[in-house]
C-alpha cells in the first residue's frame, strides 16, 4: 500500500469530502485521503467509518503547510497503527473539528487527532466517545502547538497518559464550557498531560469521574507548567496522587471560584499534589468532602512551596494529616477570610499539617468542629515553624492528645 487511499495529491490542491460515505479504506498513510504540502482537507456533513492507515491517518495526512477541518460529521472506528486515528499533520498546519461525532477511533498516539510541530488543534461543539491511544486518547500534540476544547463532551476516552489531550512540550491546553466526564489514563493525567513547558486551564468545565492509576485524576504536568481551574466543578475524580491535579516541579496550582467535591487520592493529596516548586492557591471556592488515605485531604506539597487558601469554604475533608493541607518540607500554609468546618485528621492536623521548616498562619477565619484524633485538631507544625491565629474564631475543635489541641505546635 502506499497513501491516500481514496484521494492524494502533491501539492498546491486540496481535497473536500462533502456529504458523503468513506467506508473499509485503507493505505500506509492517510487511509481516505493524503496531501504531500501546501493544500488542505476538509471533510462536511460527511460520514467516516472504519477506515485505515499502517502508519498514520486512519483518515487523513497532510505532511506540511496545509489545515484539516472536519465540520457536522460521524467519525467512527477509523484507525491508525502508528499516529493519528482519523488525522494527522507533521508539521505546520491546523486541525479543526467543529459540531462532530468522533467515536471509537484509534493509534498509538492521538487516537483521533495528531500534530507534530507548530500547529494547533480547536475542537469545538463536538462529541468524543471511546477513542484511544498510549499517548492522547483524543489529541496529541508534539511541541510548539496548542490545544482547545470548547463547548464539547468528552466521554470514556483512555490512554497511558492523557485520557483526552497530551502534548509532549511548549504549549497550552485550554477547556473552556466543556464536559470530561469517565475518561481514563492508565498511568498520568485522566484528562491533560504535558510534558513541560504549557499550562493546563480549565474554565467554566465540568470535570467528573475521571482517573488517573498513577498522578493527576484530571491533570497532570510533569515541570514548567501551571494548572488552573477556574469557574468549574470537580467531582469523583480520582488517582494515587493528586485527585484532580499533579505537578512533579516547577510550576503553580489555582483554582479559583469553583466547587470542589468527594475527589480523593488513594495517597496523598485528594484534589491537589506538588512535588517539588510550587505553590497551590485555593481563592473564593467551596471544597467539600475530598479525601487522601496518607496525607493532604485537598492540597499536598512534598518541599519547597506555599499553600494559600483565601476566602473558601473547606467543610469534611479528611486524611491521615492534614485534613485540609499539607507540607512535607519548606513551606508556608495561609488561611485569610476562609471557614474550615468538620475537616478531619485521623493521625495529626485536622485541618493542617507541616512536618519541617514552616509556618502556618491563619487570620480572619472561621475554624468550626474540625478533628484530629491525634494531635492539632486545626493545625499542627511537627517542628521548626510557628502556628499564629489573627483576628479568628475557634469553635468545638478536637484532638485526642490535649498537648496539641486545636492550635499548639505537637
Amino acid at each position: 500500500m502506499h497513501n491516500g487511499g481514496v484521494a492524494y495529491a502533491n501539492t498546491e490542491t486540496n481535497i473536500v469530502i462533502d456529504r458523503s460515505g468513506m467506508t473499509n479504506n485503507s493505505a500506509t498513510n492517510g487511509g481516505v485521503s493524503y496531501i504531500e504540502s501546501n493544500g488542505n482537507i476538509v471533510i462536511n456533513r460527511s460520514e467516516i467509518t472504519s477506515n485505515k492507515a499502517t502508519e498514520n491517518g486512519g483518515v487523513s495526512y497532510i505532511e506540511s503547510n496545509g489545515n484539516i477541518v472536519i465540520n457536522q460529521s460521524e467519525i467512527t472506528s477509523n484507525k491508525a497503527t502508528e499516529n493519528g486515528g482519523v488525522s494527522y499533520i507533521m508539521s505546520s498546519g491546523d486541525i479543526v473539528i467543529d459540531q462532530s461525532d468522533m467515536t471509537s477511533n484509534g493509534a498509538n498516539l492521538g487516537g483521533v487527532v495528531y500534530a507534530e510541530n507548530s500547529g494547533n488543534i480547536a475542537i469545538i461543539g463536538s462529541h468524543m466517545v471511546q477513542n484511544s491511544a498510549q499517548s492522547g486518547g483524543v489529541v496529541y500534540s508534539g511541541n510548539c502547538g496548542n490545544i482547545t476544547i470548547t463547548n464539547s463532551s468528552m466521554v470514556n476516552n483512555t490512554a497511558k497518559r492523557g485520557g483526552v489531550a497530551y502534548i509532549h512540550e511548549i504549549g497550552n491546553i485550554v477547556i473552556d464550557r466543556s464536559n470530561m466526564t469517565s475518561n481514563t489514563a492508565n498511568s498520568r493525567g485522566g484528562v491533560a498531560y504535558i510534558q513541560q513547558n504549557g499550562s493546563i486551564v480549565i474554565d467554566q468545565s465540568n470535570m467528573t469521574s475521571n482517573t488517573a492509576e498513577q498522578n493527576g485524576g484530571v491533570a497532570y504536568a510533569n515541570t514548567e507548567t501551571n494548572i488552573v481551574i477556574d469557574r468549574s466543578g470537580m467531582t469523583n475524580n480520582s488517582a494515587t496522587n493528586g485527585g484532580v491535579s499533579y505537578i512533579e516541579s516547577n510550576g503553580n496550582i489555582v483554582i479559583n471560584r469553583s466547587e470542589i467535591t468527594s475527589n480523593k487520592a488513594t495517597e496523598n493529596g485528594g484534589v491537589s499534589y506538588i512535588e517539588s516548586n510550587g505553590n497551590i492557591v485555593i481563592n473564593q471556592s467551596e471544597i467539600t468532602s475530598n479525601k487522601a488515605t496518607e496525607n493532604g485531604g485537598v492540597s499536598y506539597i512534598m518541599s519547597s512551596g506555599d499553600i494559600v487558601i483565601d476566602q473558601s469554604d473547606m467543610t469534611s475533608n479528611g486524611a491521615n494529616r492534614g485534613g485540609v493541607s499539607y507540607i512535607d518540607t519548606n513551606g508556608d500554609i495561609v488561611i485569610d477570610r476562609s471557614y474550615m468546618i468538620g475537616n478531619n485528621a485521623t493521625n495529626r492536623g485536622g485541618v493542617s499539617y507541616i512536618d519541617t521548616n514552616g509556618d502556618i498562619v491563619i487570620d480572619r477565619s472561621y475554624m468550626i468542629g474540625n478533628n484530629a484524633t491525634n494531635r492539632g485538631g486545626v493545625a499542627c507544625s511537627n517542628s521548626d515553624g510557628d502556628i499564629v491565629i489573627n483576628r479568628s474564631n475557634m469553635t468545638n475543635n478536637t484532638a485526642g492528645n490535649v498537648r496539641a489541641k486545636c492550635v499548639f505546635p505537637c
